[in-house]
């Protein structure tokens, strides 16, 4: 989905519809802290920290590895996500996001996306066998 030329994709995770927004330029997948807890017990929590944001606000962020993904019948390996509140994000946007999906589900494949058909495609990485 394509709004406001932001790309937007649904995913699925503990059989979840979850809509995700595409952000080539976060280093981190991200996840809402607001899903249930079917979703995000499929997570493996690797550490918490606190993160400050505008002004000296703090807010409390787990890192972690976020598995069972599925975008377009395609099942991603774990991948390095971060589970905070996305409330203003959606505000923003004007719809609910879920999450969002940043540099480690980008380095899966070659990603196109053709703004004007609101056509998101990708070439995975093949494995290379000795």
């Amino acid at each position: 989905y394509n709004y406001t030329d932001v790309f937007f994709v649904e995913g699925r995770i503990a059989n979840r519809r979850l809509m995700f927004c595409l952000d080539t330029g976060a280093e981190s997948n991200v996840l809402d802290n607001y899903l249930s807890d079917r979703i995000l017990n499929t997570v493996k929590i690797l550490s918490r920290s606190s993160l400050r944001g505008v002004g000296k606000q703090k807010k409390e962020v787990f890192y972690g590895l976020m598995n069972e993904l599925i975008v377009n019948d395609k099942a991603y390996p774990p991948m390095q996500t971060i589970i905070t509140n996305l409330s203003q994000m959606s505000d923003s946007y004007g719809m609910e996001i879920h999450g969002m999906l940043g540099c480690n589900f980008f380095e899966q494949g070659v990603y196109y996306l053709n703004m004007k058909t609101d056509v998101l495609g990708v070439v995975f990485h093949e494995q290379v066998k000795p």
